[in-house]
C-alpha cells in the first residue's frame, strides 16, 4: 500500500499535508524521508522586462541583485537567475507577426506554433503535461493549470493566432489546451476533489466550508500525531482557514453588485487575486495534492493597467516603448511589482518545514517570461529565475551564462529527470543541462 492508497483507506476526502506520525512505520521507511515529494512551479509574467535592470553585472555566486531583482534580497541563496536561454521556435520562422502568441505557445512546448486563427490549431505537448503523465498518478491532481486571466481557447488573438495559443500555457496535446483556472473558488475546490459537482459551479454557493470539512475528519485521526505533526497540521488548516475568508470576501462583494457587473468571484485588485493563487498553489504542494502547477500571471500582450503602483497606461502599449524614458520607468514599475509577487510566493514555500529542510527546498520553480525585451520581441536571452531545489540537486545562489541561443528545452530536460522523467528530446532541444 502505498501513501495515496492509506490516506483513502483511512476515509479522509480533503487533500492533507505529509505527516509521519500518521502513517504505518513500515509505509513511512518507504516514503524515503531524505527524499521528499519533489515539486515543479512553472509561473509566467508577460511582454518581456527591462533587461538592464534585471540582468546582473556579473555572472557566479558574488553578484549584486540588480533594481527589479531587488524583492529577492532575502532569497538569493535561493534563486538562480538564468542568462542566455533562448525559445528560437517563438520567432517568426517565415510565419510573419504574431510574437506574442507564439511566446506564450512555446514557453513550455518548445515548438512553433501552427500560424492559424481556426479550430486546427498545432503547437506540442508541454514539458509540464509530459511530466504529469508520468508522475500525476501519485496525487490527487495530477497537474493544476492556473491564471489570473479568463479563458479562452478560440477566435483571433495576435496576427492571426488563436487565442489558444495566447491564453495557455499548458497543452495536453499538440492539438489540446490545458484551460487554466482564473477562479480562486473553483481553483481551492479542486483540492477536495470535487471537480464535476455542485461545489463547482460558478453560481452556487459552498453548502459546507471545506476547512470545516477538513476539520471533522482530521479530528478522528489527530490524537494520533506526534506534536510536531499537530502542529503542521494545524499550521495548514489556518492556512486554509486564510483563503476560506478571504475567498469569502469576494462572495459577499459579489453578492451586493447588479448581476451584469459580478465578475465570477474574481478579486478586483490583481495583487490580491495573484497572491490568492499562490496560497491556493503552496497548499496544494504542502498537501501533496500535486506536484506540477503552472501559472500563467498574465496573458502575453496583456494591455492590464497597474493603477495600484503609479501605472495607468496598458502595459502591452507600454512595452512598445521606442527608448521613451517615461515609458521605461512605468515598465520597470511592473516589472518590480512581478518580482514583489514571486518574492511572496518564494517566501510562502521558504517558511514551510519539511521533514528535511523547507517546501521550497523540495521544489523547483522557473519564473520568467517567453520575450526578453518587450520593444524588439526578442526571443533570445529571456529573464528567466529558476528558484529552490536544492534538495533536487539544484545549485542555488548564482548567476549563470549559458552559450548563446541555449534552447530553454535543455533546461527542461534536466528538470524533468530530477522529477524521476527521463527524456532524450524535447521540443527543440539539443542536449540536457549538466551543470545546475
Amino acid at each position: 500500500m502505498n501513501r495515496r492508497d492509506f490516506i483513502k483507506h483511512l476515509g479522509i476526502g480533503v487533500a492533507i499535508p505529509l505527516l509521519p506520525s500518521l502513517l504505518p512505520r513500515a509505509l513511512w521507511a518507504n516514503q524515503k524521508i531524505n527524499q521528499m515529494p519533489k515539486r515543479l512551479a512553472f509561473v509566467y509574467s508577460p511582454n518581456g522586462k527591462v533587461m538592464n535592470h534585471w540582468t546582473p553585472k556579473t555572472f557566479g555566486r558574488n553578484f549584486e541583485l540588480p533594481q527589479t531583482l531587488r524583492p529577492f534580497t532575502s532569497l538569493k541563496n535561493q534563486i538562480q537567475v538564468l542568462s542566455g536561454l533562448a525559445h528560437l521556435k517563438a520567432f517568426a520562422n517565415g510565419d510573419g507577426a504574431g510574437d506574442h502568441a507564439r511566446a506564450n505557445a512555446t514557453f513550455l512546448t518548445g515548438c512553433q506554433a501552427r500560424k492559424t486563427a481556426g479550430p486546427n490549431i498545432k503547437i506540442g505537448i508541454s514539458i509540464d503535461q509530459v511530466i504529469a503523465n508520468k508522475i500525476g498518478s501519485q496525487t490527487l491532481l495530477p497537474s493544476m493549470e492556473l491564471s489570473c486571466d479568463t479563458k479562452r481557447t478560440s477566435g483571433s488573438c495576435d496576427s492571426g493566432y488563436s487565442c489558444a495559443y495566447q491564453f495557455n500555457l499548458s497543452w495536453k496535446s499538440e492539438t489540446t489546451p490545458m484551460p487554466p483556472e482564473s477562479n480562486p473558488k473553483l481553483a481551492y475546490q479542486r483540492l477536495f476533489n470535487d471537480p464535476f459537482g455542485e461545489k463547482n459551479s460558478k453560481t452556487a454557493k459552498l453548502k459546507m466550508s471545506l476547512l470545516e470539512e477538513a476539520s471533522k475528519e482530521t479530528k478522528s485521526f489527530k490524537n494520533k500525531l506526534s506534536t510536531s505533526d499537530k502542529n503542521k497540521l494545524d499550521e495548514y488548516l489556518e492556512s486554509l482557514y486564510s483563503i476560506e475568508m478571504r475567498i469569502s470576501k469576494i462572495d459577499q462583494m459579489q453578492g451586493s453588485l447588479p448581476k451584469d457587473q459580478l465578475v465570477f468571484d474574481m478579486p478586483e485588485n490583481f495583487q490580491d487575486h495573484i497572491r490568492l493563487m499562490m496560497d491556493i498553489m503552496v497548499v496544494a504542494f504542502k498537501a501533496d495534492a500535486t506536484r506540477v502547477i503552472s501559472f500563467m500571471l498574465a496573458h502575453e500582450g496583456s494591455d492590464r493597467s497597474f493603477p495600484n503602483i503609479g501605472v495607468s497606461e496598458a502595459h502591452h502599449q507600454l512595452s512598445h516603448h521606442k527608448g521613451n524614458a517615461d515609458n521605461i520607468t512605468a515598465l520597470q514599475k511592473i516589472d518590480l511589482f512581478y518580482s514583489e509577487q514571486m518574492a511572496y510566493f518564494l517566501e510562502k514555500m521558504q517558511g514551510i518545514k519539511e521533514e528535511n529542510g523547507s517546501l521550497l527546498d523540495n521544489s523547483m520553480v522557473i519564473y520568467g517570461c517567453g520575450i526578453a525585451d518587450g520593444d524588439s520581441h526578442s526571443h533570445r536571452d529571456l529573464p528567466i529565475i529558476l528558484a529552490g531545489g536544492k534538495n533536487c540537486g539544484l545549485q542555488t545562489g548564482r548567476h549563470v551564462q549559458y552559450p548563446k541561443d541555449t534552447p530553454m528545452t535543455n533546461l527542461y530536460l534536466s528538470l524533468a529527470e530530477k522529477m524521476g522523467v527521463s527524456l532524450e528530446k524535447f521540443g527543440d532541444s539539443t542536449e540536457k543541462i549538466k551543470d545546475q
